[in-house]
């Protein structure tokens, strides 16, 4: 589907152009939510059936959010950039990596551009260093599910570690958890927390 769509773009009859690299981004935008996986399902097979409508473009308009785009590019660019860096070296790296990690018989569409972080001017102040729980600090509580696609969840076990800190775990997948209403066991235990939060705890699996 993706050489297909990158070779020539579906447009529906609405004359709404869809890119291989538009079956991408939302792919990673509905993967997140289990609950929207079926509205993922119904975008692959339309297209797949060439007979994408308003509800695709729909979904894949809603994939592109700006506003938090621009707001991660910001916190990014504060953390990692680095304006003297050869802008040559750096295409020529992400050439690789994308040669490197690539579909079968699909080529993105962009050709190694320089990216926001790159023309920052400001040198990012990101020091990777692990964090000493001091003991002014209250007690504090991690929530995580073992398959998140976005947050590790052995980023969840370091930190729950670092601060000497249950940690809760669900068993499941999925991204953002506490007090949605998707895990009654989970939200129970949070709840608990907040009520007491000095209560001695351990940690807890929630299936």
């Amino acid at each position: 589907m993706l050489r297909k769509l990158h070779e020539q773009p579906f447009v529906t009859a609405a004359g709404y152009e869809i890119s291989a690299d538009d079956v991408l981004t939302v792919t990673r935008s509905l993967l997140l939510w289990p609950e929207r996986w079926h509205e993922l399902a119904t975008v692959l097979r339309q297209l797949d059936a060439g007979i994408a409508g308003q509800q695709v473009s729909d979904l894949i308009d809603e994939s592109y959010s700006p506003d938090a785009d621009d707001a991660l590019n910001v916190i990014t660019c504060a953390d990692v950039a680095n304006p003297t860096a050869d802008p040559q070296l750096l295409r020529r790296q992400r050439q690789e990596i994308n040669t490197a990690a690539l579909y079968a018989h699909y080529l993105p569409l962009h050709e190694y551009p320089l990216e926001m972080c790159d023309l920052w001017p400001y040198r990012g102040k990101d020091r990777p260093h692990m964090p000493v729980a001091s003991a002014a600090l209250p007690p504090l509580l991690f929530v995580a599910q073992r398959y998140d696609p976005t947050t590790p969840y052995r980023n969840a076990q370091v930190m729950a570690s670092a601060f000497k800190s249950p940690l809760i775990t669900r068993e499941r997948d999925g991204h953002t958890l506490a007090l949605n209403g998707i895990d009654s066991c989970v939200d129970e235990s949070v709840v608990e927390y907040l009520l007491a939060p000095k209560k001695p705890r351990r940690d807890k699996v929630c299936r």
